[in-house]
This record gives structure tokens, C-alpha cells and sequence, in this order.
């Protein structure tokens, strides 16, 4: 989400509100701020794991699950065009 937010115009306002954050005073940046922390806290309260680590992915995976992402159609409707470089330090930063 941190990755896509500045590229998601008012959307992450939406989430943060349908989240129950109070977001009418908040500048488009803290809110955006505000949706990926709802989102993360969310996460860890119904017990999502935070790390890919934590559900076996191991380090040395990383460049070809990247690889498989980066060539997967769906990466085309992603919000902000994200390089092969880009998409691996996503991994890196979530493993």
C-alpha cells in the first residue's frame, strides 16, 4: 500500500473513512498515511502474518517470485508502474 499511495488520488481517504479513521481534517498525505496504518493494524489484530518469512517464503526466492509478479497481467492495473528492481525490493522489504 505505501508503495502505491501517492499514485491513488482520494481512494485511500475512502479506505481510511471505511475503515473508522477520521480523515475529513487530515491532508490527502495523512490520510493515505492513515489507510495503510488501518489496513496494517487490521492485519495484525485478526492475525494476518506481517512477513513473508512468516509463511515460508524463503530469502533466496525472492528475485523469481518477483519475476513471476513482474510478468503477471494483473501487474498492469496496479496503481504506480512498478520495475522488475522495484517489485524486488517490495519482497525484500516484506520478507
Amino acid at each position: 500500500m505505501r508503495f502505491n499511495a501517492g499514485h491513488t488520488h482520494e481512494k485511500f481517504r475512502d479506505i481510511a473513512r471505511a475503515m473508522g479513521e477520521k480523515v475529513e481534517e487530515l491532508s490527502l498525505e495523512e490520510a493515505r498515511n492513515a489507510a495503510v496504518e488501518a489496513v496494517f493494524t487490521l492485519n495484525r489484530d485478526v492475525g494476518i502474518p506481517l512477513h513473508l518469512r512468516d509463511v515460508g517464503v524463503r530469502k533466496e526466492d525472492i528475485p523469481a517470485l518477483a519475476q513471476a509478479a513482474f510478468d503477471d497481467v494483473c501487474t498492469g492495473g496496479n496503481p504506480r508502474e512498478a520495475s522488475i528492481s522495484d517489485i524486488i525490493e517490495l519482497y525484500y522489504t516484506a520478507w
